[in-house]
């Protein structure tokens, strides 16, 4: 569905040739898209940590999004509880490669595609298709960095006309948290799924932010105004 759909649609409803949305990718912008994603992991665990300590008091809302969230909780659990290294990577092909590709051809290649159509406005429809993206995956608190996170993708692709570059990003940040994860049940290093949700110290925070910039300005600068 994530696939297959949204590559019709975007050939029925877009009229774009499918070749359009992945011209070559080089070897140096690989590198960098990675490197964004990585520096902006760092900056997003802090607004993170922050989303999920929000208050939303005793409404139905609040209680439904905290049930739901508990609920999302125990399936991530479940699929990330690697026995063996073949249900590491089944675990990575489900929850990184196939959603890096689907999400990104949903979400970036067709929604935010029309919606620039719609408002003849890139800003309006990435940030748009951003907040649609984080409500879409139906965690609350978490929606904040998870819209940032899709807001990010939709300008690497706006600015390079490169969907691969979205899912490039996409398959980053996904796959970084499995290994991670993978690595700590195998022994090699000293992480707890809880130490995942926590924010980097503030003092990384602040460097990766910085670094962040400068590699956001530097893909910018390398599309704009080539």
């Amino acid at each position: 569905m994530f696939i297959g759909v949204p590559a019709l649609f975007i050939g029925i409803a877009l009229k774009t040739p499918f070749s359009d949305y992945f011209p070559k990718v080089s070897f140096g912008l690989i590198g960098l898209t990675i490197l964004i994603s990585i520096s902006f992991m760092v900056v997003n665990s802090a607004i993170g940590e922050w989303n999920m300590n929000l208050d939303f008091g005793s409404s139905e809302f609040a209680e439904w999004a905290k049930r739901s969230e508990e609920q999302l909780k125990v399936l991530t659990e479940h699929i990330t509880n690697f026995n063996t290294t073949t249900h590491f990577i089944l675990a990575f092909v489900v929850v990184a490669i196939i959603p890096a590709i689907g999400e990104e051809l949903l979400f970036r290649g067709l929604i935010q595609n029309m919606f620039s159509r719609a408002f003849a406005n890139h800003h309006v429809a990435i940030w748009l298709t951003g907040f649609i993206f984080a409500a879409i995956h139906m965690q609350f608190f978490g929606v904040v960095p998870r819209m940032l996170l899709g807001v990010l993708f939709g300008y690497l692709y706006h600015w390079s006309g490169k969907l691969s570059v979205a899912m490039i990003g996409h398959l980053t940040n996904n796959g970084l948290a499995l290994i991670a994860l993978y690595l700590a049940q195998q022994g090699v290093v000293e992480v707890s799924p809880e130490q995942m949700e926590e924010s980097a110290p503030w003092p990384a925070v602040i460097l990766f932010a910085g670094l962040s910039f400068f590699l956001i300005r530097a893909f910018y600068k390398r599309f704009v105004y080539e």
